[in-house]
């Protein structure tokens, strides 16, 4: 980065490339040419002070300008300029391209800026050129590395996994303490002998704290120190080793580390004290084979996702031999939009500061419930965090310098399975018909316990649990029962693996109901943890576990949180009670470890089923590389939500750049673990609330909110969306995870290294219901290190094929990307999505600019092109669904998108939402209550002679025929010609013809109003265009021209007046009429008014698109042309759907409504030419 701006590749740099001649056989064969892009993104500041005297900037270089083998010398002299051209996208930046020289040599480049009178400024210093350095990619072949070798090592029988070996390492006849033993990772094992000092970099993702799982990145070193960089303390889960190009070996190429837990062995890799050695540490945990596993994948440029994934199913054959990569794929399982969830951790504890109670738990509801944004009814499920449990705090005195150390020994542990009762301060509620409550008694579970209304107890014919020990708290039962008057459907509780976070208490009632056994915790990172805990003995832990969650479900839990998983790991000894029987001996602290994941896994799927449970503080070896990720995922169809970071930190204000970068970089392990990946709560109205929110967006978890009481919830309308079960969140459809681009692993987002490229996060999700993808861009460096608080950024053709992973298929076609916030669309072809996706970035075509806060995030859209014939003529367009615009993740809206041939669908059915009537929408046009269904018009109607409101339309100039007057598009033509009297009625017929009304002044005003608020220079030329074009038609209609079929014309018919009020009017038979070859069809699980097309070339009126909802032909007055540089139109198919459903009328009101919730909308479109 310069004073002037940030041109890349970078002066001083060396670039290694192979030659075109062999660089890829199937790209030589498509004819793909690879060209090398340099690309200059100016400064705000240089834009502001350069001003009046325009400079430009150049590429000065000896590169030669064409790829012959005869001009390409590594000793030419011959330099010459390369203007950077401003980028035809309207994006802020400047490119320029050279082919790549067939053969190899080294050439030279630097930057300079060159103004209008001839003055030269040079960038570059002496000896400070950058280099290309092209190399034969006849090397490719020598140096692949074909994976570790030795009796270790074996290939797994299972599909999908080449380049991949586990290597199984028993433990040796001199065994080092309690039942722990090293293997030392050797370096031919992991391709990094024989390199010389070619550089590479990687990735860790490493027990960064006692509880979770964090990545870090590491630097560029040589390959005998670059393992110096990993945490002798801190076991690490994943290792990826980047191998940078070099004089030998042109490519990029990964390799990547997985180790793996058995049931019998746990094993993590770590770094030895004071060496370069990486170590596989392993540790015996349960009776069998004394076995630690480890496995390695290898590959290049474009497969780094891909390499993970190999790992993980190589581990998980191992255990499972008929497992494969396909055999837990969510993205199979039926799709159900998720509610808004609300937890109370920040809204009403305050990450811990606070208490919070009963009422203030239903007040806050209330609160949220009064709020005019639409997530007031997107809540429907609700999370009592840490606060609500019996808890009571004693001394161990064993810890510390004494008796008197209290700080250290204190202990807050669970007393029994009821609620607080200082929690408890509700007030006697005369409306409900529970004696026990107002008794204050506790009893056993009951028929009228509540629980068989809670919609998890319904799924399974309301089966009641037995009867737990601790019998049910029906204080807990009440406020379950409150929540739910609420519009609540589904209630969670917090709590431990230890049931609380020091265990259970040692002198209340569940020590006499288990039996407790002290247990001595202890980390070596985290020393404040180590002291004592009470547990229930192994023989008990399945018990406790049954009893808790029955107790749980009898007062109407529907899941359960279960923190603190990890602690596991802390468990290093146990003592047999002084009151126990004679002869008692300690459990294995191994076994037991395991026995209580799988007791408490077990025993919340029998009470909650199987997505009952949230994993938290999760980030142990034995756990995601374990019980949970390897071996628990062997099970049909298992699927874990798993919390994916460290907590949300709102008050912490550098914590929320980490929050975000943590999780984009995590998802590269959890998403190849099929994790379902939580990114924890957020609030809409923090600072950084635009930053959080859409990263929840790039999930298919649940979305937690934790705004406090009063706060403005508006934030939160560009994640939720209407669908036929009501408001939902619009995130990631099931199996999609957002992740960090693959190319971009290497960007220092943080700002931690010293020596590396610092950029914007770039974030890729896919979305394969959509044939598309987004990426979700956020500036994560720190202040100091920002231009005004913000950060430009290039999205290039490679960020493109990284987003799209598995989406771009063979035969995928083009696609284009648009950026919501600026309009600019830009098209991607398929031929430069196949070389960037191979090979390296400098081939990789610059698209568009992308600028960012720190408090913000950008979110791009990229989509599939089709071609979409004419219906009347010989042209085409092609047409890209963009899904709705005005969502963060739009495209996750789109179940299907598909061309086809043939008639229209035949109407799928009009579902109903619940919540129709509230006026409080704020994606609904105010003029939505008028339908908006028209029939296609024909200049072949006969006027009829019925009386009524839809008489035949006359004018003074032709009083005889006025049904091909010409359709004005825009709203300012029609109100002119509506007010000059051309016509005095809606151009199509009313709804008393069982269609709905369609363009009137009332509805033109309110559309042009809103469009001017929101982009008023955009709407007046547009509006400016379409006066002119109708003014030119009405010259042509006066003077008796006649349309032949570039215009769509008035409807001079009504319909029978017997006509069912809820079928649409007949279309009548003409040229324009007739039923199109082709249309896309696409299926919809949510709508918004702003679900968008990218059109090319854009169409010359919007009546050429014609739009069917469900079967119905949709007036084209739906239509509004956003960007008519960039060929985008938007279609407000929530207002015609409401439209339409006003049609069916009351007598087709909730009928087969759970049928109808179930199917999408169909909306389809074709071009009239």
């Amino acid at each position: 980065m310069t004073a002037t701006g940030r041109f890349d590749p970078p002066l001083a740099s060396r670039t290694y490339l192979p030659s075109s001649s062999r660089s890829s056989a199937d790209a030589d064969e498509e004819g793909l040419e690879k060209r090398i892009w340099f690309t200059y993104l100016p400064s705000s500041s240089t834009n502001a002070v350069e001003g009046s005297e325009k400079r430009v900037a150049e590429v000065w270089t000896n590169l030669p300008l064409s790829p012959s083998p005869n001009s390409s010398s590594s000793a030419s002299e011959f330099w010459h300029a390369l203007p950077l051209v401003p980028s035809s996208s309207a994006s802020n930046f400047y490119s320029a391209s050279i082919p790549l020289p067939k053969d190899k040599g080294e050439w030279e480049f630097t930057y300079r800026l060159v103004s209008s009178s001839g003055d030269v400024e040079w960038l570059g210093s002496a000896g400070g050129n950058g280099r290309i350095v092209v190399v034969s990619s006849d090397v490719k072949a020598e140096a692949g590395w074909e994976g570790p070798e030795g009796k270790e090592w074996t290939s797994p029988p299972v599909p999908g996994t080449e380049c991949v070996k586990v290597g199984k390492f028993s433990r040796g006849a001199a065994t080092e303490k309690e039942g722990e033993w090293d293997v030392e990772v050797k370096r031919e094992w992991v391709g990094l002998s024989g390199l010389g000092e070619r550089e590479v970099d990687g990735l860790v993702v490493e027990q960064s704290s006692r509880t979770w799982f964090a990545p870090r990145p590491l630097p560029r070193s040589s390959p005998s120190s670059i393992l110096s960089h990993l945490s002798p303390t801190f076991p690490a889960q994943l290792l990826i080793l980047r191998l940078l190009p070099c004089p030998t070996d042109p490519w990029t190429r990964y390799t990547v580390l997985l180790p793996f837990s058995t049931r019998q062995t746990s094993a993590a890799l770590v770094r030895n004290e004071g060496g370069e050695k990486i170590l596989l540490r392993c540790q015996q945990d349960a009776e069998g084979a004394s076995e630690g596993h480890l496995a390695i994948a290898w590959g290049e440029e474009g497969e780094l996702r891909t390499l993970i994934e190999r790992c993980v199913a190589a581990a998980r054959g191992v255990l499972s031999p008929s497992s494969s990569l396909s055999s837990s794929d969510p993205s199979s399982r039926p799709y159900a939009p998720k509610p808004l969830g609300a937890c109370t951790w920040n809204a009403l504890s305050r990450g811990g500061s606070a208490d919070y109670s009963a009422t203030s738990l239903l007040s806050w509801l209330d609160s949220l419930r009064s709020s005019p944004s639409s997530a007031s009814r997107a809540i429907k499920t609700v999370l009592l965090d840490d606060g609500w449990q019996d808890t009571e705090t004693y001394i161990d005195f064993s810890v510390g310098a004494g008796e008197g150390d209290r700080e250290q020994g204190e202990r807050r542990a669970l007393k029994s399975f009821q609620c607080s009762m200082e929690w408890f301060d509700l007030e006697e509620d005369s409306s409900s018909a529970d004696e026990d409550v107002k008794e204050g008694k506790r009893t056993s579970v009951s028929l009228d316990s509540g629980y068989e209304g809670s919609p998890a107890a319904a799924g399974r014919g309301g089966e009641l649990p037995r009867q737990p020990r601790e019998g049910v708290c029906v204080e807990l039962r009440e406020v379950m029962r409150r929540v739910k008057e609420r519009g609540v459907e589904r209630v969670g509780v917090w709590m431990t693996l230890c049931g609380y976070w020091h265990g259970l208490h040692p002198d209340r009632s569940l020590a006499d109901a288990y039996t407790l056994r002290r247990f001595t915790v202890h980390s070596a990172a985290h020393p404040s943890y180590n002291g004592h805990i009470y547990l229930p003995a192994q023989s008990d832990l399945r018990t406790f576990y049954d009893d808790y969650f029955s107790s749980l479900r009898a007062a109407g839990v529907d899941f359960v949180k279960v923190d603190d998983q990890a602690t596991v790991d802390c468990l290093v000894a146990q003592e047999v009670g002084e009151d126990e029987e004679e002869g008692a001996t300690p459990d294995e602290v191994g076994e037991y470890r395991v026995a209580m994941l799988e007791a408490m896994r077990a025993a919340a799927i029998d009470a909650f089923g199987a997505d009952g449970i949230i994993h938290c503080m999760a980030g142990s070896p034995r756990i995601w590389g374990g019980s949970l990720g390897i071996v628990g995922a062997t099970d049909e169809g298992a699927i874990s939500t798993v919390r994916n970071s460290d907590d949300y930190f709102p008050d912490a204000p550098d914590s929320h750049r980490w929050h975000i970068a943590l999780n984009a970089l995590t998802t590269l392990l959890s998403s190849a673990l099929r994790f379902e990946p939580d990114f924890d709560m957020a609030q809409s109205a923090h600072e950084f609330g635009k930053a959080h929110l859409a990263l929840r967006a790039f999930s298919s978890a649940q979305v937690w909110m934790s705004d406090e009481p009063g706060a403005d919830l508006s934030g939160w309308e560009s994640l939720l969306a209407v669908t036929k079960q009501g408001v939902r969140v619009l995130q990631a459809r099931e199996g999609g995870v957002g992740t960090v681009l693959q190319g971009r692993m290497g960007d220092d987002v943080l700002g931690r290294l010293d020596d590396a490229e610092t950029d914007v996060l770039k974030v890729g999700l896919p979305v394969a219901s959509a044939k598309g993808a987004h990426i979700g861009v956020w500036s994560c460096l720190p202040a100091k290190r920002l231009v005004d608080g913000r950060l430009t950024t290039l999205v290039d053709s490679k960020d493109v094929a990284d987003s799209l992973h598995s989406v771009a298929g063979s035969e995928s076609g083009s696609f284009v990307l648009v950026n919501p916030a600026t309009l600019n669309a830009t098209q991607v072809d398929s031929a430069a999505i196949a070389t960037a996706s191979k090979f390296a970035r400098r081939f990789a075509k610059p698209l568009a600019s992308v600028d960012v806060a720190q408090n913000e995030a950008g979110v791009l859209t990229v989509a599939e092109l089709f071609d979409l014939p004419a219906a009347s003529s010989e042209k085409s367009v092609k047409i890209a669904c963009f899904g709705l615009l005005d969502k963060t993740v739009g495209l996750a809206a789109i179940k299907s998108v598909e061309v086809i041939s043939g008639k229209s669908s035949t109407t799928s059915g009009i579902g109903k939402v619940e919540e129709t009537n509230d006026s409080s929408n704020g994606s609904s046009d105010t003029s939505s209550s008028e339908a908006l269904l028209s029939s296609t018009a024909s200049s072949s109607t006969t006027p009829s002679s019925s009386s009524g409101s839809n008489q035949t339309l006359t004018r003074p100039l032709s009083p005889t025929d006025r049904s091909s007057f010409p359709v004005p598009q825009g709203r300012l033509p029609f109100l002119l010609a509506y007010f000059a009297g051309f016509f005095r009625t809606s151009i199509v017929p009313s709804s008393s013809t069982g269609t709905a009304a369609s363009r009137t002044p009332r509805t033109e005003i309110h559309s042009l109003a809103r469009d001017i608020l929101r982009q008023p220079v955009r709407t007046v030329l547009s509006e400016i265009k379409a006066l002119v074009s109708f003014s030119i038609f009405t010259v042509f209609w006066i003077v008796g021209w006649r349309s032949n079929g570039s215009q769509r014309m008035i409807e001079a018919s009504p319909a029978h007046a017997n006509a069912p009020a809820s079928a649409p009017a007949p279309s009548p038979s003409s040229g324009l009429s007739h039923e199109p070859e082709t249309r896309l069809r696409i299926e919809l699980h949510y709508l918004s008014d702003r679900l968008a097309f990218y059109v090319s070339p854009a169409p010359p009126s919007l009546s050429s698109l014609r739009l069917f909802l469900d079967g119905r032909p949709i007036d084209a007055s739906v239509l509004h042309e956003v960007s008519s540089d960039a060929g985008i139109v938007e279609f407000q198919v929530e207002s015609a759907w409401k439209g339409l459903e006003s049609q069916e009328g009351a007598g087709s009101r909730g009928i087969a409504q759970d049928a109808e919730s179930e199917k999408p909308w169909v909306v389809e479109v074709d071009f009239a030419g």
